[in-house]
């Protein structure tokens, strides 16, 4: 086995430029002094170089790489969804639909807000979507586009993002309109 004391990195067989770290094999270093050959950092973690030791990517973060050598080297998680676990591979956790976050490297789900009126959001959602033309939506929350509410006979609307239906217009003399209209 290869010695893990600071200094150059031996040869190991790990390609150039991966950080590698090297592990205990008991918490309490009974083993201290032992000799242990260095691995590639796994993923969900980054290898201080410094220490030669193997540190958990932070919550708001997660990494599918190999390799890493600092936390900032960890993905910050997208708008949308957010990790309030360490040692990531991935921000498996989604605003729930209805709510929608522009934060990223969020660690909870405080984060994600009410979606606002005239919009609809989806579960991960960071950009709520406009209710289409001919609907409108007066509350928040909306989860879906089946959420917004049609305009109403003899009314239409050509634009999106609509909160009253007051924003439906009343068809000109000779047009008319069914229901959900542009």
């Amino acid at each position: 086995f290869l010695s893990c004391a600071p200094g150059p990195r031996p040869a190991t067989g790990i390609a150039d430029g991966q950080t590698f770290a090297c592990f205990k094999l008991h918490p309490d270093n009974t083993d201290a002094g032992a000799q242990f050959p260095p691995r590639a950092c796994a993923r969900g973690y980054f290898c201080d170089p410094a220490t030669l030791s193997e540190i958990p990517c932070p919550q708001g973060r997660a990494d599918y790489r190999q390799s890493l050598s600092h936390a900032s080297n960890c993905s910050v998680c997208l708008a949308g969804t957010f990790n309030p676990l360490e040692a990531e591979i991935n921000c498996r956790f989604d605003c729930p639909p209805g709510t929608y976050s522009n934060v990223p490297g969020a660690t909870n789900e405080s984060v994600c807000q009410a979606c606002p009126p005239g919009h609809y959001c989806g579960s991960g959602t960071n950009d709520p979507e406009k209710c289409p033309p001919g609907t409108y939506r007066n509350a928040t929350g909306a989860k879906t586009v089946s959420d917004c509410t049609d305009c109403p006979s003899g009314t239409s609307s050509p634009n999106s993002g609509q909160v009253y239906s007051s924003d439906c217009k009343e068809c000109t003399e000779g047009k008319f309109a069914v229901s959900g209209s542009t």
